[in-house]
């Protein structure tokens, strides 16, 4: 929740159409920092009670939590099953919640309904050897030649032959 609410603020920062968050006039920012006052349905201080228990406290810790984000990598980078957020054990308790409902939705693709692929570094540590590692972080469907590639540290070709041939 907080890395997305960061996100939001940050959109028009990223997208260069302001230099600060607190100038675009249409985020919940300028509101959280108490630079606006809230429309009734917009309440802040339950993100506020994230940083600290005051709130010239709150405001200080998410401002300088925001700013932080500026240059942080996107989030979308920890993207899990197409549309989680978290840690695997955040993915799997909300996929147990979920799953009494999705089992017969046509709309919640299968990728999202299933639990969050070893990293490659457990696949490799629980295999026998690299190529049995390959061919496993392959047949997950979650990493690419190229991602396989790069945590190996071999051509693409060699990731190709190994999986091709199953060792």
């Amino acid at each position: 929740m907080l890395e997305l609410s960061r996100y939001i603020v940050l959109n028009p920062v990223r997208a260069r159409m302001v230099k600060t968050p607190e100038v675009w006039a249409w985020s919940s920012y300028r509101v959280t920092m108490g630079f606006a006052q809230a429309e009734p349905f917009l309440v802040v201080d339950g993100l506020l009670a994230q940083f600290a228990q005051y709130r010239a406290a709150a405001r200080e810790r998410y401002a300088q939590f925001v700013r932080e984000g500026i240059t942080a990598p996107s989030p979308w980078l920890h993207l899990r099953s197409q549309v989680f957020l978290g840690y695997d054990n955040f993915v799997s308790k909300t996929q147990s919640q979920m799953a009494a409902h999705q089992h017969d939705a046509v709309q919640i693709p299968t990728a999202q309904c299933c639990p969050p692929v070893k990293a490659l570094q457990q696949i490799e540590g629980s295999s026998a050897n690299r190529n049995a590692a390959i061919v496993e972080a392959h047949a997950t469907g979650a990493y690419s030649y190229q991602q396989i590639t790069e945590y190996f540290g071999i051509h693409f070709t060699t990731v190709g032959r190994v999986v091709r041939n199953g060792s």
